[in-house]
């Protein structure tokens, strides 16, 4: 992008760029980990890696999850530990799980960063509802595994193949069914 010529003017063509950033192992095949944290119910499961927070709104994640038609696929956060926003995603869920039929929704702290790349390879969809972003490392991460993904507008997230970008959290549930009605598109 235009950075990129910026940076080399003032750093007298001194920049390089890096690939991808997506450490090696996510572009080898990997074990299913998800079974040491978790079991999984339904016939496969949806992922959301981040950091537990406002900015990343997997609340927001969450409500449209349930909005969505696919019942009989699993939910799976991970976040790196508890924390206030963590708390208030599952005080969600569990309003939530009252409000509509009960789903069933993974919310997980302290995975081993080795199994996260296993984690990635059994997932059906990359969820991203982030408010902001820079770079979507998360994306690329799924990218590499082969996994569709929807995600909000932000960063470089529209610039990449293999998913959907939604203009409003608000459109994700809609998306996904989307998504999964068409194997084509999929």
């Amino acid at each position: 992008d235009s950075s990129y010529d910026y940076l080399n003017k003032i750093y007298n063509k001194k920049v390089e760029i890096l690939g991808n950033a997506v450490d090696d192992v996510f572009f080898e095949k990997s074990c299913s980990t998800l079974n040491k944290y978790t079991n999984i119910i339904g016939k496969g499961y949806f992922l959301s890696v981040a950091n537990y927070d406002a900015v990343k709104n997997q609340i927001g994640i969450l409500k449209e999850y349930y909005k969505c038609n696919f019942k009989n696929y699993d939910l799976v956060f991970i976040g790196r530990e508890k924390n206030y926003y963590y708390e208030a995603l599952v005080n969600e869920n569990k309003k939530l799980s009252q409000m509509y039929e009960k789903r069933n929704v993974h919310i997980l702290t302290n995975v081993d960063r080795a199994d996260i790349p296993g984690i990635y390879e059994d997932a059906y969809l990359y969820l991203v509802g982030s408010e902001a972003e820079g770079y979507s490392l998360s994306i690329i991460e799924s990218m590499s595994k082969g996994v569709p993904f929807i995600s909000t507008d932000v960063g470089n997230a529209k610039l990449l193949p293999g998913g959907l970008i939604i203009n409003d959290i608000n459109k994700l549930s809609e998306t996904i069914n989307k998504l999964m009605k068409n194997k084509e598109l999929y």
